[in-house]
């Protein structure tokens, strides 16, 4: 009986607040976890507005959920929330809190620096998101939530009011923030508020700029852009993106790619480019000597394969022939001691057609690979040198098949000619192309394309966007075109397509048509575009050279991309 009364007691005497009750045991839900559904959530805030409101009217109900989201709002932006931070990480800061606990999304819209006016969007909210059309907004707790956020960080007295409520057949919750009875700018004269004014839109522009170059300091490149309006960023902005490509062409660099050159970033770039060309030159150089490495390898492997596994079964041929009889001494596809004989070399002419060949050679070579072809498109490498076998001179043959290999290389030589981005013929092939058509007078017709805008979709999507964007180009000129008219990438942006005949202006014709389709068929939420220029050669009648050639296309193609840009400026620069 004590025990229980002491217990009583001491609750009694206990003032317990909101943070009492929010310190949680890491083991009371050990089995459900920390997280509910929105349906619980719900059903334990519109049970209790309904009964606030049948006891107390609707009025009362109201009252009491925006205290409570006062509350709660002021408890959240001390806890959970940096207030000493600059407005604009302020706001980062609270978006990614509240999308981290799963309340909603924030937005500011807008914020007016003369009055604290702020218009803000919370999108799949908890309260009120998914619900029916009611008719009359329900965000009250979030009302009071907000306002204790923004008066906790601004020591002014705000109060927010839902505007727009999804409950009222909105998409998303709109509130309006102001401060009340405050001072205003408008009390002040026309001079002052100006000044004042222009002063608040400068310590804004300020606290961007730093926070940006904070981010920019620390390596964050993944950071967002300041806004167009702030001046002070432009240069900042500029190095990003700079930076961006930068960042780009390294791994690229990384890869392999030591065509990667810099011209925009002065000392900088003079030392990435000479290191790019240094790191050329010692690849060619290792290649080398890793070519010579392996030859010498070859050949000691030769010679110890041939001692340690002379008598053993391989899959090459091992011939040793006399080197003044010519009679085959041993092969490692008959197991015996003594020459060879005669039947088992018929079988052995059947499978090595130029055997004959073999025993014929006689060279003062002291090694020598040589590679011939078998039947049915099979293709051998024999290496051959002197030795001395069983105190005869002799030659040692040791005969492989390599017809994979060769398949593998004639494959490795298709690939050359071709972009490994979009798998069309690449500018090594056009050009080799081009000199054929000239060459032998051939009536021809030349598109030059430029895809319009890559520079800007890989700043703003990144570069896999942008590898996106134009391979859906490549496709689309591919599915208009013939397989057999050539189509190649000479360079980034840039695109030839030839074709038989002069026929230019049906060519022109088409390319304007497969243009429109691009610009308006949705392929992208950026805008798409690409421009062109058609040219006729006359096989003999024409005079022009090949780079001739390339820049009256080029030329021609300007004029459709000065159109392309008076219609869309942000995407053609």
């Amino acid at each position: 009986m004590e025990n229980h009364t002491s217990t009583k007691t001491q609750i009694n005497q206990t003032n317990l607040k909101l943070a009492d009750y929010l310190q949680n045991s890491a083991d009371g839900r050990e089995n459900l976890g920390a997280e509910i559904p929105v349906t619980v959530y719900r059903l334990l805030e519109y049970s209790l507005r309904e009964e606030l409101t049948e006891h107390f009217g609707k009025e009362e109900q109201i009252r009491v959920f925006r205290n409570a989201g006062y509350r709660a709002g002021q408890y959240f932006a001390k806890t959970y929330l940096d207030l000493s931070l600059p407005f604009a990480e302020f706001a980062a800061q609270l978006q990614t809190q509240l999308e981290a606990f799963k309340m909603g999304v924030l937005r500011i819209e807008k914020m007016e620096e003369d009055t604290g006016r702020i218009i803000l969007t919370v999108s799949e909210d908890v309260d009120c998101s998914g619900l029916p059309a009611v008719g009359e907004t329900v965000c009250n707790y979030d009302e009071g939530f907000i306002s204790g956020i923004l008066t906790a960080y601004t020591k002014d007295p705000y109060t927010a009011v839902e505007i727009d409520c999804w409950a009222t057949g909105d998409r998303v919750c709109r509130f309006q923030a102001d401060v009340k009875d405050t001072f205003h700018v408008q009390e002040l004269n026309e001079p002052y508020q100006d000044l004042k004014q222009d002063l608040h839109s400068l310590q804004s522009e300020v606290d961007e700029m730093t926070a940006y170059s904070a981010e920019l300091s620390k390596g964050n490149l993944s950071v967002g852009f300041p806004g167009k309006d702030n001046f002070l960023c432009e240069n900042l902005k500029n190095l990003h993106a700079n930076l961006n490509h930068l960042t780009w062409q390294a791994q690229q660099v990384a890869k392999g790619d030591y065509t990667q050159h810099v011209s925009y970033l002065g000392d900088f770039s003079d030392a990435f480019n000479e290191m790019t060309k240094q790191l050329k030159e010692r690849e060619t150089k290792l290649r080398e000597e890793a070519l010579k490495a392996q030859s010498h390898a070859e050949m000691i492997e030769g010679y110890n394969e041939l001692m340690v596994e002379m008598l053993s079964k391989r899959k090459e041929w091992l011939l040793v022939v006399d080197a003044d009889t010519k009679q085959i001494l041993y092969c490692n596809k008959k197991k015996q001691e003594g020459p060879v004989d005669s039947g088992f070399c018929a079988t052995c002419k059947k499978r090595l057609p130029f055997q004959q060949e073999i025993l014929k050679w006689d060279s003062d070579e002291q090694y020598k690979v040589w590679d011939t072809a078998g039947e049915a498109d099979t293709y051998y490498r024999i290496t051959s040198f002197p030795i001395e076998w069983k105190e005869h001179a002799s030659y040692v043959h040791i005969i492989v098949d390599i017809t994979d290999e060769k398949q593998a290389a004639h494959n490795l030589a298709s690939k050359a000619y071709h972009d490994p981005g979009t798998g069309i013929k690449n500018r090594l092939f056009f050009e080799e192309y081009m000199e054929m058509v000239l060459r032998e007078e051939q009536n021809t017709t030349l598109c030059y394309l430029d895809l319009d805008g890559l520079k800007y979709v890989n700043d703003t999507y990144g570069h896999l966007e942008g590898d996106i964007y134009i391979q859906n180009f490549v496709e689309l000129i591919k599915a208009n075109f013939r397989s057999e008219d050539t189509f190649a990438r000479i360079g980034g942006d840039e695109f030839c397509l030839v074709l038989s005949g002069s026929i230019g202006e049906l060519i022109d014709l088409k390319m304007a048509e497969i243009l429109r389709g691009f610009q308006t068929g949705g392929y992208a939420e950026y805008q798409c575009s690409f421009s062109y220029g058609v040219v006729d050669i006359e096989g003999s009648d024409h005079d022009l050279t090949y780079d001739e050639i390339l820049h009256k296309a080029d030329e021609i193609m300007y004029e459709c991309k000065r159109r392309n840009k008076e219609k869309y400026p942000q995407l053609v620069r």
